[in-house]
């Protein structure tokens, strides 16, 4: 019994790194942005005066501020834990399975807190 507590504390935990090392905010890309907006686009869609404004954000976002913010959700899950932000961007979103949540977890963070920012700004 005790081996198997041992065993189920070391999944545990290594399923915890395994979403953290998913952020890989060296190599976060506009185009890789922009493929997974469109893959999510139906979750992520903000239209503003009949533009699509998460689209023209994209457009217009550079690469160290995307870095900036993939970091900072790299914070977020390393300072709160991976289930506490798949919950809170499941609130603020839409529902997605956990383990595509946490396969693309660097941009689905970035595109909610670019949607979150500009839904702020637009009202």
């Amino acid at each position: 019994m005790k081996k198997l507590i041992i065993l189920i504390a070391i999944l545990i935990t290594s399923k915890s790194y395994t979403q953290i090392e998913n952020f890989h905010c060296e190599n976060v890309s506009k185009s890789k942005l922009l493929e997974k907006y469109e893959q999510y686009k139906s979750g992520f869609e903000l239209i503003h005066n009949g533009v699509d404004a998460i689209e023209l954000t994209i457009d217009q976002i550079s690469s160290s501020v995307m870095k900036q913010m993939c970091i900072n959700a790299w914070g977020e899950v390393y300072n709160n834990s991976a289930s506490y932000t798949y919950g809170k961007f499941k609130r603020r979103n839409f529902n997605i399975s956990y383990d595509a949540y946490s396969r693309d977890i660097q941009y689905l963070e970035i595109l909610s807190e670019l949607r979150y920012q500009l839904i702020i700004n637009l009202n």
